[in-house]
């Protein structure tokens, strides 16, 4: 990502919890949206350090639940503006080249 943003492109997540609503992952997911430190929250989720549980109003469901209408069925993926997805993972290279950049 840090290289993507070097070359100018923005990137904005999605939470898309894989085991699906109400797992262990999508917990981590809406305790670390609704933490103080959202991305201090996420960062540590990412690598298996624990987060305080938390609940508030969110969008979890709603961004897993777009991202199967779009057809993800794992992490990472990519939908590029036109609405292509790249499933997997991708270089910068790659992912700039797709975009025409």
């Amino acid at each position: 990502v840090p290289e993507l943003n070097k070359q100018g492109v923005e990137v904005s997540y999605l939470a898309y919890p894989r085991a699906g609503e109400f797992s262990e992952s999508y917990n981590k997911y809406v305790s670390a949206y609704c933490a103080e430190d959202k991305l201090l929250a996420m960062t540590k989720a990412k690598n298996g350090q624990p987060i305080a549980p938390k609940v508030c109003d969110n969008h979890v469901t709603e961004q897993y639940n777009l991202g199967r209408e779009m057809g993800i069925s794992g992490t990472p993926a990519i939908i590029l503006e036109n609405g292509t997805l790249i499933p997997g993972y991708v270089s910068a290279d790659k992912i700039v080249k797709a975009l025409g950049i």
